[in-house]
């Protein structure tokens, strides 16, 4: 099996598997920010290792197995464990807003863990740039360089490398990086998982007024043996911003918890919790695992209620996941047989 599509494979086995990531408080920003370029507007981080180690996720996990039985066995028959080989896995969006994410200039995919390609057996046609050996498939370019693999979009792996090299500007130190900073500020970065993002120029203004005020967001949860602790943080221009969108958010709390409760998110209901911290919005919530289950339900009858009233889906507008090459190995001959709530 291709290891472009190893690791996509297993960054889609992970978020389905992760429906509860993690969150604790603001941390370091990670390593991987000084390989990914200034412009970076979306992050996205999995930690394997720790979803796969809590309790909370075991239902999912073991759902997940099942469902994906044929692609691990391939790869593991290609050497790849994934719960075992791949550590972390991040995905970013350089050069786009979140409104035109497909329009991005770079669509990145980095994971850490062990990997070995055997160049011999890539039909790939390979290439150097800066010293570094990549490959270029039809859809995207391949690299191994230190100890993560890099899937870029396609043609412009001598971009990154160029990150990588120190011969372009990174997202660690950059002025035009600083609200991704902020972002990631306001994140915990060592626990499951996490998703910071910068509200753009055309995100404002095709939110309207919603989005005129926004820099920035965070999503992230806390995971728990019985329950996930969710954290939100939305940045704004300025604390009277901030105050005034809280103050909007807690008018309808109200509502919102009543509808809730209705639909058995009762404890989910009590516990949220929204405020303003200086320039920053926060919402934090408690929600048990019983009611993980009922909003899995819940999404799944509203997938299969819209599923049988459109003829179509239509196409997605904020795609995170680089485009999975088909990169092909001479191996590959045959076909595959298949509590309480915390305050912000």
């Amino acid at each position: 099996m291709p290891p472009t599509r190893i690791v996509i494979a297993a960054l889609a086995i992970t978020i389905s598997a992760a429906a509860p990531t993690a969150h604790a408080g603001p941390g370091k920003a990670p390593a991987v920010l000084a390989s990914l370029p200034e412009d970076t507007t979306m992050l996205v981080s999995i930690d394997l290792k720790k979803v796969t180690a809590a309790a909370i996720a075991h239902d999912a996990l073991d759902m997940v197995k099942q469902q994906a039985a044929d692609q691990l066995a391939q790869m593991k028959a290609a050497g790849i464990d994934v719960e075992k080989d791949v550590s972390k896995v991040f995905l970013a969006l350089a050069g786009a807003g979140l409104t035109n994410a497909g329009n991005a200039r770079l669509k990145i995919l980095v994971a850490e863990g062990k990997f070995k390609i055997d160049a011999d057996a890539m039909t790939d046609p390979s290439k150097t740039y800066e010293g570094v050996t990549y490959w270029a498939t039809a859809k995207a370019d391949i690299a191994v360089i230190g100890k993560r693999l890099f899937v870029v979009s396609d043609g412009h792996m001598p971009d990154l490398i160029d990150v990588i090299k120190g011969k372009v500007k990174n997202a660690v130190k950059s002025t035009v990086a600083k609200p991704l900073r902020a972002a990631i500020g306001a994140t915990a970065v060592t626990n499951a998982g996490w998703v910071v993002g910068v509200v753009s120029d055309t995100d404002r203004s095709a939110m309207g007024a919603q989005g005129a005020d926004m820099s920035w967001f965070s999503a992230s949860a806390a995971l728990r043996n019985d329950a996930v602790d969710v954290a939100v943080r939305v940045g704004m221009t300025s604390p009277d911003k901030a105050k005034s969108m809280a103050d909007t958010a807690n008018q309808q709390l109200g509502q919102a918890q009543q509808a809730m409760s209705q639909i058995g998110l009762a404890d989910l209901a009590k516990s949220l919790n929204i405020g303003a911290n200086g320039s920053v919005v926060a919402m934090a919530a408690t929600v048990t695992k019983k009611e993980i289950g009922t909003i899995t339900s819940l999404m799944s009858m509203v997938g299969s209620s819209m599923g049988a009233s459109t003829t179509a889906p239509p196409p997605p507008t904020t795609p995170t996941t680089p485009p999975a090459p088909p990169a092909t190995t001479k191996s590959q001959t045959q076909p595959s047989t298949s509590t309480k709530s915390k305050t912000p």
